[in-house]
């Protein structure tokens, strides 16, 4: 069955296929990959949140990953839970907590370990996936964080961005609107010591 067949009456549809086959591995740990954050990685993440216009950098000590950056990373790296997405896509939908537990600098390794909690269905052709992460910080006793993520998959031909689902009105088509881009910063000059 495709995504865009329509199942025979009674028959299980591409969602509650999907939504089984998370069941399945509700509890299971799933590791993911080593990865470790450079040097570069951080100065984008602080010149792309504009952090740097802060006062408060040099309270920081040097090569330190921000926590939000870590969080940011979960679509990246969370992926290890090893599901077939029966023609569903997973939007972020948000997190229902997020601890930083131990810090993590610029080099060390990490990786996330991924325990799918909890699966719900919202609507006929979705269904919310609620994972746990615990980011495991190579040759440390404590996890660097924990995050509860929630991910929002609805069915492919459904998908819009914004959750609706075959029973509701689509948004109007037009032209996407046209971003404007925030004002460029004040160049700030970085020195260390």
């Amino acid at each position: 069955m495709t995504p865009h067949q329509e199942p025979a009456p009674g028959a299980p549809t591409s969602t509650d296929v999907a939504r089984r086959a998370w069941e399945q591995v509700i509890g299971q740990e799933h590791p993911g990959p080593w990865f470790s954050v450079s040097a570069d990685c951080v100065t984008a993440f602080e010149l792309a949140s504009c952090f740097e216009d802060t006062d408060e950098p040099e309270a920081y000590p040097d090569g330190l990953v921000e926590g939000f950056h870590l969080l940011a990373m979960l679509d990246r790296f969370g992926r290890c839970v090893p599901v077939d997405a029966h023609g569903h896509l997973a939007w972020n939908y948000g997190l229902n907590r997020a601890r930083f537990i131990t810090p993590v600098h610029v080099g060390e390794r990490l990786r996330l370990l991924a325990t799918v909690t909890a699966v719900a269905p919202k609507g006929p052709d979705a269904f919310l996936v609620t994972i746990g992460y615990t980011a495991e910080l190579e040759g440390a006793a404590r996890p660097a964080f924990f995050a509860e993520m929630l991910a929002y998959h609805e069915r492919l031909d459904t998908a819009d961005g914004h959750g609706a689902a075959a029973d509701e009105p689509a948004p109007a088509p037009g032209p996407p609107p046209t971003p404007t881009p925030p004002p460029a910063p004040a160049p700030t000059e970085r020195l260390d010591p």
